[in-house]
């Protein structure tokens, strides 16, 4: 082979060996087309959950504050009107039946029946003043129409016997300051209204009062 012929195929050696230099191996080609695969792959895998991940975010979204929200607690009730104001305090049962059991006593007996069970009418009062009993609750225990029978017979020791149990309840409680705290209580209870008997109790006049609160000037016209 001539020298001009080596000359000749020189051009084509040396772009065979640039195009050899350029062209990666095989191994690297391969390898380049199986990391591609893997990585189509993996995404085509992936984006049904990435999908999946975005559906549940939009539907869960709207739902967490409902399933995570405290529920608020019902509303309570209003309370009665008699429970909005302080309460007076209530007798017992049997210090209850003690009040009438006085009233009645006084109202329907003489003055030989007083004395006879003049005994009686200590014990319960004693037993009334050991558990406080509160002035209040004494009158509202009292049977309407003995008081009325009281104050008309205008026998002055039935009153006066009457009087000396309110009037030391009366004087009692309100050195605590129990009575006018307990008055609208007391004003409804007894159906009058409260200027009227905040007027009694200011006076301190205690016998107004109960002809006041049990009608007693109604009944004499």
């Amino acid at each position: 082979m001539s020298i001009e012929a080596i000359g000749s195929e020189l051009p084509l050696n040396d772009a065979y060996e640039s195009a050899s230099l350029n062209t990666p191996p095989a191994w690297q080609t391969i390898g380049d087309r199986v990391s591609y695969v893997f990585s189509l792959t993996a995404f085509c895998v992936c984006i049904p959950f990435i999908g999946k991940k975005r559906r549940i975010t939009l539907l869960t979204a709207p739902i967490a504050p409902l399933i995570e929200a405290p529920v608020p607690a019902a509303a309570e009730a209003p309370a009665p009107p008699d429970q909005q104001i302080p309460r007076f305090p209530r007798a017992s049962a049997t210090d209850a039946g003690y009040v009438q059991e006085i009233f009645a006593t006084i109202a329907t007996g003489n003055a030989w029946h007083l004395m006879k069970h003049g005994w009686r009418l200590k014990t319960i009062g004693d037993e009334l003043r050991a558990h406080n009993q509160h002035p209040f609750d004494f009158l509202a225990n009292a049977p309407k129409e003995h008081v009325q029978a009281i104050f008309r017979s205008n026998n002055a020791i039935k009153i006066s016997g009457v009087m000396a149990g309110v009037k030391e309840g009366m004087e009692r409680e309100s050195a605590r300051r129990n009575l006018l705290r307990y008055l609208a209580d007391f004003a409804q209870t007894m159906q009058k209204p409260v200027p009227e008997i905040q007027r009694y109790l200011r006076s301190q006049d205690w016998e107004g009062l109960v002809r006041y609160i049990f009608d007693v000037y109604t009944v004499h016209g």
